[in-house]
């Protein structure tokens, strides 16, 4: 397997490999409510979260693609991507965010947005609250730039077998070459991984036990519960060390997946 820059006509494979990923996150239960009664919506909201990041200079998204040699576990495959859809232009890689033709896609997703309903799944003030968090969390520690890793979208098939070691050493490496800091955070899941490659804890986002409602038109959905959840803000420092951390990380895991 090898890791690239995804292309923009790539967002409905992200967001699929999304939905399977996060579908029984407990921070996705707060972002996205109803994402069981409205599957079709919780794909939507995160193939346009994607496009637009996509679509943003000096944003990107790096996939972790298999090679023909690869072990290719017989699951459900992605499906072809639900209307409405919008026809983007297509992305040309390092670079593309920055040109006019990327301009184009900011607007038709500004468009697009502006004419579409209320998303079903998701709950706007919970992703809203969520960021507001964790930047307040970045800006408790000094820093003069900084790379923001936003989430690592894993299929549950490929889920502790090592494979994100090699996300973990484009992000790495980046972070080395530019000499910045990495900030993010983690599910309960992941920050045992994430504290084994060299995160350190800085902050805490809280999001309190809620019971969501929701009327649509003459429909009311059920109520959703949801439980209070700590999620650890993280940052990692010096690159070089981290490296050295990351090679023990990935040995180990390459030992662990030899045992299964």
């Amino acid at each position: 397997m090898h890791v690239r820059k995804a292309n923009l006509d790539e967002a409905s494979t992200i967001a699929w490999v999304g939905t399977q990923a996060f579908q029984k996150d407990p921070s996705y239960g707060h972002f996205y409510p109803w994402k069981d009664y409205f599957p079709e919506d919780f794909f939507m909201h995160l193939r346009r979260k994607y496009q637009r990041l996509m679509a943003t200079p000096g944003c990107c998204i790096i996939a972790l693609v298999l090679d023909k040699e690869d072990e290719q576990p017989n699951k459900t495959r992605p499906p072809t991507a639900p209307a409405p859809s919008l026809d983007l232009p297509h992305s040309r890689g390092l670079g593309a965010p920055t040109n006019s033709e990327m301009r184009v896609v900011r607007h038709m997703l500004d468009l697009a947005e502006a004419t579409e309903p209320p998303n079903r799944a998701a709950s706007q003030e919970a992703l809203d609250d969520f960021w507001r968090q964790e930047l307040i969390g970045h800006n408790s520690t000094e820093f003069t730039d900084k790379i923001d890793f936003y989430t690592l979208a894993m299929l549950p098939e490929y889920q502790r077998k090592g494979c994100a070691g090699h996300l973990f050493a484009w992000l790495f490496e980046a972070s080395a070459r530019d000499n910045v800091p990495v900030f993010g955070d983690a599910s309960a899941k992941a920050i045992r991984i994430y504290c084994a490659v060299g995160a350190v804890i800085i902050g805490k986002i809280m999001q309190e036990e809620t019971t969501y409602e929701r009327t649509l038109g003459n429909r009311v959905l059920p109520s959703i519960k949801v439980p209070r959840l700590e999620t650890p803000v993280i940052r990692w420092d010096r690159p070089e060390q981290v490296s050295e951390t990351l090679a023990v990380y990935l040995r180990s895991a390459q030992q662990e997946k030899a045992k299964l």
